[in-house]
């Protein structure tokens, strides 16, 4: 029988509220945040179902764009001192101050350089409106420098709750006020001020809840190791954000507004129960990884269990939306986004191996290991490069020519999207299993243990998606087409995915152990079981 370490002995969180240990926190951390981003979600879906109905596939290219372009300036983002800080959890009063003031100088220098960029990148890709765009995305690295210190000290604390409450009320508000803006012809606007305001909005709240904790005076001593850490964690972490955007880039330079809206379109919805699951996991995670420094070999094991749990919900969720993309496109956006499905079909087929990314880089962030993460996100986002230009100039044929011949009849507009959408998700896989190997190194962890990660998930979740699509088939030979969309959105689909994800976390004991506990978590009830954490 594996032994249970007492996570006490590792040291506990400084929150005068904290449960009692790292597991008890970890199980409470994720239910907490995982209820509010569920909430969030399902608000923000029926958002964009709202605005996909209101603004057209250029807009939509247009926000995506600068977006995409203020990722790409951004080379010293402020909000990466979120992770400076987290590496070093028991010296936070010492820098904390040195953060910040950090924080403000690069936020005003990337106001400059976006400023700048702003008219040249309207003139050089041609679309008209871009500039304006970019000019409101010049303000989030300000937005960053207000909420990053606050926000990292909560986390520390492991203040989730607070927190949970605090992104519910003040995300919920800004996904009505982009309806509005909308509503009222503001267009692009629409998605880009809202999110970008909700940044500042919050790290004001927070800023009420820790002002009196943080000490803004910095210290001569620590303003070198600060910034010499900033520097290495900024340049891993810049190529991950070109990395996520590098698809609308290379769309933005040789595909047209709309292309590039349907690609932006497909990934927004894609990766919507990704972003629920895997990437909060992470942020709860990172924190208290980063309390387990002392012993790398559990920290390593701790992140495998947690991958493992997080496997077996994640994978079938993936392979399940590409399976009903056709019925949820044709119940819920018209003709109007045609160009989107098949590229959504793609990109929901990679998020069954993507959703590990953000636990494998929470894990390299927490361990202080800033210079192989700089080095992974490196030859990744060289590969994506070459790979991504050859897909968008060469590859569109070959992508409509697939499609058709799995039977999905892809518009012509959509061929440039659709070959970059393939091209970047066989690229992401492959990093991914690189990245989890790079982050389980401390224990030595083979490769063998990282394809089994991957492996059984898609053991009940293949033929389990393969059922739900035959039978939303066989369901429109006898009844009217939206009827048998509705049934299986809602009935057979979900019924399928929930006995693939039982079956699944059956083939492990331990996964199963944990599955249980975060439901039990969930539904409040006083055992929570095992827990990812207890390695």
């Amino acid at each position: 029988m594996r032994k249970v370490i007492d996570e006490d002995s590792i040291g506990k969180p400084s929150s005068r509220n904290a449960p009692s240990g790292l597991t008890a926190s970890a199980a409470s951390g994720s239910a907490w945040m995982t209820a509010q981003v569920v909430l969030n979600k399902v608000v923000t879906v029926g958002a964009m179902l709202v605005l996909a109905r209101i603004l057209s596939p250029a807009d939509f290219g247009r926000a995506n764009l600068a977006t995409s372009v203020g990722a790409f300036i951004s080379v010293i983002s402020p909000f990466v001192l979120g992770d400076v800080l987290l590496s070093m959890p028991r010296r936070f009063r010492e820098v904390a101050g040195v953060a910040f003031w950090v924080g403000v100088v690069s936020a005003l220098v990337l106001f400059v350089l976006m400023a700048i960029a702003a008219p040249l990148v309207e003139s050089a890709t041609g679309k008209a409106g871009v500039a304006v765009c970019v000019m409101m995305v010049a303000f989030r690295p300000a937005c960053d420098a207000v909420l990053v210190v606050p926000f990292a000290k909560l986390r520390i604390d492991l203040s989730y709750r607070l927190m949970s409450i605090v992104d519910v009320v003040v995300i919920l508000s800004a996904t009505i006020a982009s309806i509005a803006m909308a509503w009222y012809g503001l267009g692009s606007a629409a998605l880009i001020v809202p999110p970008i305001a909700t940044l500042a909005i919050r790290g004001l709240v927070y800023w009420g809840f820790t002002l009196r904790d943080i000490p803004l005076r910095p210290h001569v001593q620590d303003v070198r190791p600060v910034v010499r850490r900033f520097a290495i964690a900024s340049l891993g972490q810049y190529i991950n954000n070109v990395l996520q955007i590098l698809e609308l880039l290379v769309l933005g330079w040789v595909a047209t507004e709309a292309a590039v809206g349907f690609f932006g379109f497909a990934f927004q919805i894609a990766t919507q129960a990704n972003g629920i699951i895997a990437a909060q996991l992470g942020a709860v995670l990172q924190p208290i990884f980063a309390q387990m420094q002392n012993d790398p070999t559990r920290q390593v094991r701790a992140f495998l269990r947690a991958t493992r749990l997080l496997a077996a919900v994640a994978v079938p969720i993936s392979i399940f939306q590409a399976a009903l993309a056709i019925p949820l496109f044709s119940l819920l956006f018209g003709s109007k986004w045609d160009g989107a499905l098949g590229v959504f079909i793609v990109l929901s087929l990679g998020q069954a191996f993507m959703f590990v990314s953000a636990p494998a880089i929470a894990l390299i962030k927490a361990q202080g290991r800033f210079r192989a993460y700089f080095a992974w996100q490196s030859v990744h986002l060289s590969v994506a490069v070459v790979a991504l230009s050859f897909a968008a100039r060469s590859g569109g044929g070959a992508a409509l020519g697939l499609a058709g011949f799995i039977g999905l009849q892809a518009p012509p507009e959509s061929a440039t999207p659709l070959a970059v959408a393939l091209a970047s998700v066989v690229v992401w896989g492959l990093s991914t299993l690189v990245g989890v190997w790079i982050s389980a190194r401390p224990a030595n962890v083979t490769w063998g243990e990282v394809f089994r990660l991957f492996r059984t998930p898609w053991i009940f979740a293949l033929p389990g998606a393969a059922l739900a699509f035959g039978s939303w088939f066989v369901m429109n030979l006898f009844f009217p087409p939206w009827l048998s969309s509705v049934v299986s959105l809602a009935l057979t689909g979900p019924l399928l995915l929930i006995a693939a994800i039982a079956l699944t976390a059956r083939l492990e004991p331990s996964t199963h152990l944990d599955l249980v506990a975060v439901v039990r978590r969930v539904i409040r009830r006083p055992s929570i079981g095992a827990t990812i954490l207890r390695e």
